[in-house]
């Protein structure tokens, strides 16, 4: 792909025009795009917003209150704006509470992003510029009486990683969630928030909790982590050139419907097609994991219920 001009630039980021007409967010190291599929705003929608809704829904209809959404990637905001500016009303009858909360390095993305509203005008909903100011709690909060639902938003800075170790030394998350947009950059730019410790420690968080997480990757190792951890995957919708993403779910979150439907959406449990093709992979786990590790998650994924 040819990249036709950037322009707009802080230090470690730059807003370039990409081929395809759209306009992103790069990281200037990596040279590696947020939401490089469709155009952001558009990508973060059909990506995590919309296959969330029917989880939220079932969670409201179930009393959870409030659902509790992480966004593990904030970026230039794309995915928090597309939860926020979403008319809930459209699908919950009752009150809705919205906690959604937002972990990122800097805010560098968003705050480039907000300074070029032409090019990213989803930023110039009041909560952007909320977060960006309010340099003391870093949050934003919406109550629509006539709509019945209210939504805070929180924005937590800092390595995720190291969020998450002193969160779980100390036994007290920052909210625990239902919903998780699982949204770093690649595992070769960010090798620490796709390794198997990370994903071992959130899948064993939460294997109690009804959960539903969506990432793009569509990683055979990614996907056999979360089930050799007894989480259910589904693949989810096509997302412009890619066929498909990943939807993982706690066994509790299974256990009440917190996936689309496949006659209702595109998404579907992965199944024997997909377990032929992890045993013919040469890489069936990431390569951080011995031979007897890989095997003994071998059995447990081909054991898994989901399979049977």
């Amino acid at each position: 792909m040819i990249y036709d001009r950037e322009y707009f630039m802080s230090a470690n980021f730059s807003v370039v025009f990409d081929s395809d007409g759209q306009t992103r967010i790069m990281d200037c190291k990596s040279g590696e795009r947020m939401h490089p599929l469709l155009e952001p705003f558009a990508e973060a929608k059909k990506l995590y917003l919309e296959q969330s809704l029917v989880a939220i829904k079932r969670l409201t209809d179930i009393g959870t209150s409030p659902v509790v959404i992480w966004d593990v990637g904030l970026g230039a905001g794309a995915n928090a704006m597309a939860f926020i500016s979403y008319d809930w009303s459209t699908i919950c009858d009752e009150r809705l509470a919205l906690n959604l909360v937002s972990f990122d390095i800097t805010l560098e993305p968003l705050t480039l992003a907000f300074n070029h509203q032409s090019a990213f005008p989803y930023t110039s909903h009041p909560a952007v510029e909320s977060i960006l100011t309010n340099k003391h709690s870093r949050t934003w909060s919406c109550n629509q009486r006539a709509q019945k639902y209210h939504i805070e938003w929180r924005y937590v800075e800092g390595d995720f990683c190291q969020t998450w170790r002193e969160s779980a030394q100390s036994k007290r998350f920052l909210l625990t969630p239902n919903v998780i947009c699982f949204d770093p950059f690649s595992q070769p730019v960010m090798p620490s928030l796709w390794s198997p410790e990370l994903i071992d420690n959130i899948c064993d968080a939460f294997k109690e909790t009804p959960v539903l997480l969506i990432t793009y990757s569509i990683s055979t190792a990614i996907r056999a982590l979360f089930l050799s951890n007894g989480w259910y995957v589904a693949k989810g919708k096509s997302i412009g050139r890619r066929p498909e993403c990943t939807l993982a779910v706690s066994p509790a979150g299974n256990a009440i419907g917190l996936l689309p439907s496949s006659s209702s959406s595109s998404a579907a449990l992965l199944d024997k097609n997909w377990l032929a093709k992890f045993l013919r992979s040469d890489r069936p786990f990431p390569l951080e994991l011995g031979s007897f590790a890989q095997e003994k998650r071998r059995s447990i994924v081909l054991q898994h219920q989901q399979f049977s």
